[in-house]
């Protein structure tokens, strides 16, 4: 699983989140210690459509894709059956995330 976050909570704000918050889960997650979680940080950087707004995607296993071109109203366009569309998400995902330096380590803040 490879995550990609715009930008990283501060340490302290993640220790004094609720017990369940996302990233405790991650560390907490057997792949997580096995080395097959990793999360960057883009510094600020986040993928934006056409007219400039924040947009929000995943995909899975090569086929499927959720676009979220509403990231307030978590309004997306899914398809669980088209590759080509998957492939060029994934492209553009690699791309970023191979060029984003910065590594979170959650053993800095949970351990």
């Amino acid at each position: 699983l490879d995550i990609l976050v715009k930008e990283f909570p501060e340490k302290e704000d993640l220790i004094n989140q609720a017990q369940y918050n996302i990233y405790r889960l991650l560390y907490y997650h057997p792949a997580y210690a096995e080395g097959r979680i990793t999360i960057k940080t883009g510094n600020g950087k986040c993928f934006k459509n056409p007219s400039g707004d924040e947009v929000h995607f995943c995909t899975a296993d090569g086929h499927m894709y959720r676009f979220e071109d509403n990231i307030t109203e978590r309004t997306a366009q899914c398809n669980f059956n088209d590759s080509k569309t998957s492939e060029n998400f994934e492209a553009l995902f690699d791309n970023a995330f191979n060029n984003s330096a910065t590594v979170v380590n959650l053993n800095d803040i949970f351990a």
